[in-house]
């Protein structure tokens, strides 16, 4: 059930692009849903924290063995599991632009921070694939380090977009004093 004053895509869906586009979009901020903002979180959290836990194992957690300089036997899982959050990212980020992105920005809202925010992941989504596929030493180095310094600054992005939506709220709410006594 939409909210009031909401666009119901669904009941739009069996019409032509051209009347669909026609109707106004709502004028408030589109927000997600509750369950699917922690689910943001929960995803969001997962990609950072696997990718960092990786990145210290690998610079830092190296083990000398009677072979050589050897991999962590966790730095394989951590690699494991940010690649599975990414996956799950890239599937939220496909849901959030047809339900967040989409109105918000016919809306002209926080274009600036989410455009910030959907370029670092789109980014991070392009050089995680090149780091898959790409052999040579030299730009597999060069992708690398973008994909971290991206990701390691990510976070910022998002914390920029979500706050810009409380210092709004914050900014028009009317101030409310104390009572004195």
């Amino acid at each position: 059930m939409p909210e009031r004053g909401s666009l119901d895509i669904m009941a739009l869906s069996h019409r032509s692009p051209a009347v669909a586009a026609s109707v106004p979009l709502r004028s408030t901020v589109s927000r997600p849903s509750r369950p699917i903002r922690w689910l943001l979180y929960a995803i969001g959290s997962g990609v950072w924290l696997s990718g960092v836990l990786w990145w210290v194992f690998d610079r830092y957690l190296l083990q000398q063995t009677v072979y050589g300089i050897a991999q962590h036997p966790l730095q394989v899982w951590w690699l494991r599991l940010h690649a599975a959050t990414a996956t799950a990212a890239i599937w939220l980020l496909g849901y959030l632009s047809a339900m967040h992105v989409q109105r918000n920005w016919a809306a002209r809202l926080r274009r600036n921070s989410g455009l910030l925010f959907v370029s670092a992941v789109g980014l991070l989504a392009v050089s995680g694939y090149l780091l898959y596929y790409v052999e040579a030493d030299r730009p597999l180095a060069v992708i690398a380090d973008v994909h971290w310094a991206v990701g390691l600054c990510a976070p910022v992005a998002f914390l920029l977009h979500r706050g810009l939506r409380r210092a709004r709220r914050a900014a028009v709410a009317p101030s409310v004093s104390p009572p004195l006594g």
